[in-house]
């Protein structure tokens, strides 16, 4: 069997691993859950939630949209369907009791964002700080 050769052209000219929030500068103190960053696929025989879609539809562009109602409303539902029929692009996050913490959901939120238009590496940076401090954060004290 012949030895595994090793390349011999310059690091500029081999293929770089890609670049993501693994291998971002500023890495979480904390491993981020992909699922969260991810709109959740729809189930086949979902009830269609036309009117609201439509209302969403029509209004005017907004940079942020939230919807509150109690568990089992179906807004989980509604937005994927909404995000499936817009063209727009979607930055999703699905927040649960652990994201209570600001800098956790900063984290996300900044994790979302930057899968619809790249965030400068500073706003990572200082959300992975340890010495960085959010008012309300408890994971994270001075």
């Amino acid at each position: 069997m012949a030895p595994a050769r090793r390349s011999t052209a310059p690091a500029l000219d081999r293929p770089r691993r890609p670049s993501g929030p693994a291998r971002r500068v500023g890495r979480p103190a904390f491993d981020l859950v992909a699922s969260k960053l991810r709109r959740p696929p729809l189930r086949p025989g979902t009830v269609r939630r036309s009117p609201l879609i439509e209302r969403l539809a029509r209004g005017h562009p907004r940079p942020i949209v939230s919807v509150t109602a109690p568990a089992g409303y179906g807004k989980t539902t509604l937005l994927s369907q909404w995000a499936e029929r817009n063209a727009g692009s979607f930055a999703w996050v699905s927040v649960d009791e652990g994201d209570n913490d600001p800098k956790v959901l900063l984290t996300y939120i900044a994790e979302a964002l930057h899968t619809v238009e790249p965030i400068n590496k500073r706003v990572f940076g200082a959300l992975a700080s340890p010495g960085s401090w959010v008012p309300g954060s408890d994971r994270w004290r001075r």
